[in-house]
């Protein structure tokens, strides 16, 4: 059973809280699971850029920070928004895609390296559903994404492990966050597994070792097993255990990091561990966006033109 939440926040942080508890009833579980929407409940406009059949998945370079799009001829899905320093990066790359709305926006964690451009895609983007783990922070970069979710009135939710959400044919399964807090911001990531068809992905956000033991506990070995792991916390040594990357197993890992960055990600401990098992290994600080490409049947690294 999760240990129960310490209830002891400064003044400004539970002003956040009450915000957050107006604005989408989940973030310190009033409303159960969040199912409540808020705004006028308004459908977005659903893209076909991309054909029935097919679903893209984007590791967008933005430096040092995460951020994934996937593209379906149902909708799009946007994990994490990288630093405040890519946000115009992230928004030229996703008009260059054509995206105009996403169905899903999650942000795995409160860290300012994947919600830094949080408020722009709540405020400028038509979204159906943000999901967020139940952490509060009281950063300046927080308070504009909760500010610019209120006003976007998009559905908010809280992450649940174990639950599943579709997108036309594709799939996404929420493997974490398991327990109510964490000392580390770290392991409140939103783990998240896509399934496409027979093929599958595993987005860890900044999960820590932590994080990976509890999945390992919680989840079978084939909920595990995926053809690609986006590995946890931008390639530290913190991240991607053994035991972990054993139930993965997956055929191609992406690591997303800045060039010359001043953690030393990826760790040299995290790649020879991938080395072993002959994975093939993408960076975006060493050719820039990784994107692939799945019919349902194939996962396909897309060249860049």
């Amino acid at each position: 059973m999760a240990k129960k939440r310490k209830k002891k926040k400064s003044a400004a942080g539970l002003l956040i809280t009450l915000l957050i508890l107006l604005i989408g009833g989940v973030f310190g579980g009033l409303y159960g699971t969040g199912n409540l929407p808020f705004g006028n409940g308004e459908q977005v406009d659903r893209p076909t850029s991309v054909p029935d059949g097919i679903i893209e998945v984007h590791f967008i370079d933005v430096g040092q920070g995460d951020s994934i799009l996937i593209k379906t001829a149902s909708g799009n899905m946007l994990v994490d928004a990288g630093p405040n320093s890519a946000e115009d990066q992230l928004n030229a790359y996703l008009e260059e895609q054509g995206v105009t709305s996403f169905t899903y926006a999650v942000f795995t964690h409160m860290d300012e390296d994947h919600i830094g451009g949080g408020d722009m895609i709540e405020n400028n983007y038509k979204i159906e559903t943000t999901i967020v783990p139940d952490q509060v922070t009281t950063t300046k970069t927080y308070q504009r994404l909760v500010d610019a979710t209120e006003k976007n009135g998009c559905q908010v939710k809280q992450a649940v492990s174990g639950e599943t959400y579709s997108l036309g044919e594709m799939q996404f399964t929420i493997l974490a966050p398991n327990e109510e807090s964490y000392k580390d911001s770290n392991n409140y990531s939103v783990v998240v597994r896509v399934d496409y068809g027979k093929t599958s992905m595993l987005l860890t956000g900044d999960a820590e070792v932590q994080s990976e033991k509890e999945i390992l506990a919680k989840y079978n070995q084939k909920t595990l097993k995926c053809d690609l792991l986006k590995c946890g916390h931008h390639g530290s040594d913190t991240s991607t255990s053994q035991e972990f990357l054993d139930a993965v197993n997956p055929t191609y890992a992406v690591i997303s990091c800045g060039k010359d960055n001043k953690y030393g990600h990826p760790k040299q401990v995290t790649l020879d561990k991938l080395n072993r098992k002959n994975i093939t290994v993408y960076r975006t600080d060493l050719v820039g966006s990784v994107v692939f490409v799945s019919d349902g049947k194939t996962l396909t690294y897309q060249e860049k033109k």
